[in-house]
Order: structure tokens, then sequence, then C-alpha cells
């Protein structure tokens, strides 16, 4: 007799903002993947859902600021961390989260971008609360991503091109000896099915809810979420002003289409280290950027204040 599979499995799914990771999420929770309880509620900007737990967020910034750090910071977040007397009521804290947000779920789906920057803490928690970790890493194309933040935010393609190396090098570095799978926003839009039939080969489970209803859901939820920003990838790279992101992207892509390659670790590990010796600069090179665009920002709206108090006046 097969004995009956008492796992736990929990999906961490660790990307980039605005790189497809609310659409994927929402696709395996149609699939029968359990979201959590509290959902943070949709907005304008992404109208659809974010489809991840408003505690787990909070919870992200709050480890995120004992560390020093918030999800824009381009420095690693401190490797020391998760050994200090800091991090235990941290995890306590996290193993309430879990348990408040996926009562009795044996498949479940944790979405936050921040979780990139805390992949250890979250594995730790994750295998305390009983469940085995498996990375889901969405890859989109960086400038895609900073045409999207642009919009969304007002910030600088370039800012943003930094943001999403930070993202996808340390989620890639944290999760790389857990079992995992990368995947694109653009092969999710373009063939779902495939990509998330890899996602159970990785599992070797069945979804529990793949079924004809189910498909629909997916292809109107997928046909509402769209791509609003697009690029060529024969002409973007080659532009990029930074070398480590073209590397590090095409790495990823390929990895996407035919799995991970161990002789890639060696170059996203150079990567790395060169981008973490360089951050504190490119941290004062940022953030003064940003106080200028925030200077801008409200000129900006001051101008537009008064055309608009002359006009009525």
């Amino acid at each position: 007799m097969i004995p009956y599979d008492t796992r736990k499995y929990a999906l961490l799914i660790a990307g980039m903002h605005r790189s497809g990771t609310s659409a994927l999420t929402r696709t395996l929770s149609i699939l029968g993947c359990d979201l959590p309880a509290t959902l943070i509620k949709p907005k304008v900007d992404n109208p659809l859902g974010f489809w991840e737990s408003q505690p787990i967020w909070s919870l992200n910034e709050d480890v995120l600021a004992s560390g020093g750090s918030d999800w824009k910071d381009l420095s690693p977040f401190n490797p020391d961390w998760n050994g200090s007397p800091v991090s235990r009521p941290f995890l306590a804290r996290a193993q309430e989260v879990l348990a408040a947000e996926y009562d009795g779920s044996r498949l479940l789906v944790l979405k936050d971008p921040r979780t990139c920057r805390l992949m250890p803490f979250w594995i730790e928690a994750v295998e305390t609360f009983g469940a085995d970790p498996v990375a889901i890493i969405p890859i989109r194309h960086p400038y895609e991503v900073a045409a999207s933040l642009q919009k969304r935010n007002g910030f600088d393609p370039v800012d943003v091109q930094l943001l999403w190396l930070r993202h996808v090098l340390d989620a890639e570095h944290g999760s790389r000896h857990l079992r995992r799978i990368f995947v694109t926003f653009e092969d999710l839009l373009a063939d779902w099915e495939r990509v998330t039939d890899r996602i159970a080969d990785l599992l070797q489970v069945e979804w529990p809810r793949k079924s004809l209803t189910a498909r629909l859901e997916i292809a109107q939820f997928l046909s509402d979420e769209g791509r609003h920003h697009r690029v060529e990838d024969r002409h973007a790279m080659s532009m990029s002003p930074i070398r480590w992101i073209g590397e590090t992207y095409d790495i990823m892509k390929r990895w996407a289409a035919g799995g991970k390659d161990g002789r890639d670790f060696a170059t996203l590990d150079r990567i790395r280290g060169e981008f973490d010796a360089a951050s504190p600069a490119l941290r004062l090179l940022v953030l003064s950027q940003r106080e200028a665009q925030a200077r801008a920002n409200r000129l900006t709206a001051e101008a537009a204040k008064n055309n608009a108090s002359k006009q009525q006046g």
C-alpha cells in the first residue's frame, strides 16, 4: 500500500514587482493552490488584485526595517540579521501569520516581491511551519518592468533596472538549494498550461482544480491581465548601460526555457559580488536622483494646481 503523503507544500513566488507575480499567483490559485485569508485589496494600478497577504506584507516591511532596509534599497539585506537575536521574534510572528493565513492548507502559495530580499527568513519560517518550500521565480524583461514602474510610480528607468537586478540576484542566490523553477511572464501569457505543467512536474503533484471551468477562468483572467509594456529582446539588452543586467537576464531567460545550468553559478556570483561592492555608491546616486525627481514632481503638481486656480478665476 502506498503511504498517504502528509507533506505540505509552500510555493514561494519570488519575483520583482511588475514581473507577472500576481498573474502567476492567481493562475495557481485557480488550479487549486490556497491563497492567504487576508488579501490586499485591488488598487487602481492593479485592479485585478495582488493576491498576496496583508499580514505577510506588513511582516516583510517590518523585517526589512529592522535590518535598516526597505524594498527600494539597492544594497543586500544584512546577511547577519538571520542569526541575530532580533530575528527570533519575527520568526515566531511568521508562524502565527502562516497559521492564520493558511489554516489547514497542504498546498499554499505565498507571494510578495519583498520575499526576494528575505529568502533565508522565509525558507526557515516555512520549514518550521512544516511545509516544503519550493521557489517559483517569475522573470520579466527589466525594461518592461522599468516602463511599468515608471508609469505607476514615476521611477527612473535605470533605478528600476537596478532594483530588478537586486531582487532577481537575491531570489536566485537565496533559493539555490531548493527545488525551484524559473518562468517568464511572456510564457505565462502565451501558454499558461505548459508553465503550470512544468511546476506540477517539479512538485510531482496534480493540480486539484485542473478542469474545463478552471481553464476558462484562467484564460479570461490572463486575457484581462494583458501585457501593457513590451520590449523586443534582440534590440533591448544591447542598449543597457549596465552590463550586469543584460548578463543576468540572459541567464534567467535561458533557465526559464531549458532549466537551470550550474555552469552559470560562477557568473551570477561574480555579478552579485560586483553589484554588492558597488551598491553603496549606487545607492547614494539613486537617492540623489529620487530626491530630484520628487522635487520635480512637486513643482509639476504645484504648477498644475496654480494653472487650475487661474482658469477657475
